[in-house]
């Protein structure tokens, strides 16, 4: 279950970043909290597939 929320999770993040990054204007660097959030997000990923190995 929680590997699912986490893979739901970081597909709503790609997106969310692919839109900001083609959306926002130039300077505004908010994109940088969604980027950091995807990163945890995928690291906790490869964690859960590791332990699961």
């Amino acid at each position: 279950m929680l590997r699912q929320v986490l893979k739901d999770r970081c597909e709503q993040l790609m997106q969310r970043l692919a839109d900001q990054v083609q959306n926002l204007p130039d300077g505004n660097e908010s994109w940088l909290s969604t980027e950091r959030e995807l990163v945890a997000v995928e690291q906790a990923l490869a964690r859960l597939s590791f332990v699961d190995a």
